[in-house]
Parts: structure tokens; sequence; C-alpha cells
């Protein structure tokens, strides 16, 4: 999983509706996996869902939320 990244939404060339519904229940280790592989532009970074978060736009980040550190996504992940 990649560190917290700066936010670079500025000419970006993302399509920033892209979603992995297909992420629900899969640990959160597993779904920044698999999205980062699907670009490796994108920073995955799991956090708890009900965290504290930055609310700026970022085609470069998608919050993968978790149910408890460690644990699985609750959330469909998407870019932004």
């Amino acid at each position: 999983m990649a560190p917290w990244p700066p936010c670079t939404s500025e000419d970006q060339k993302y399509d920033v509706y892209q979603t992995w519904p297909e992420l629900l229940g899969v640990t959160g280790y597993e779904a920044c996996k698999v999205i980062e592989k699907w670009n490796s532009n994108i920073k995955a970074v799991p956090i708890v869902w009900n965290m504290i978060r930055t609310m700026d736009w970022c085609t470069n980040r998608v919050w993968v939320n978790l149910d408890k550190p460690d644990g699985v996504v609750v959330e469909v992940p998407k870019i932004g």
C-alpha cells in the first residue's frame, strides 16, 4: 500500500467515476493492491470509515474505507 499521497487533481486524465464494487468485503491490504495495480498513478489510502479525513477532491487518490484497522472494505472504493 502506498503512503499518503499529495493531491494532484490538476491535469490528470483519469476517469473520476471509476469505482471498485467488487472489493466490498475484501481486506484493506488486498483492495489497495488491486486498485494500485489498475493504475500505478493512483494511491489507495486505507482508512477506518468513520475517521476524519481531508475533503479535497483528488483524482490520484482512492479512500479505501474499512470497518476497523486492518479490517475489510465496507464502502465501494472510488477515485476522489
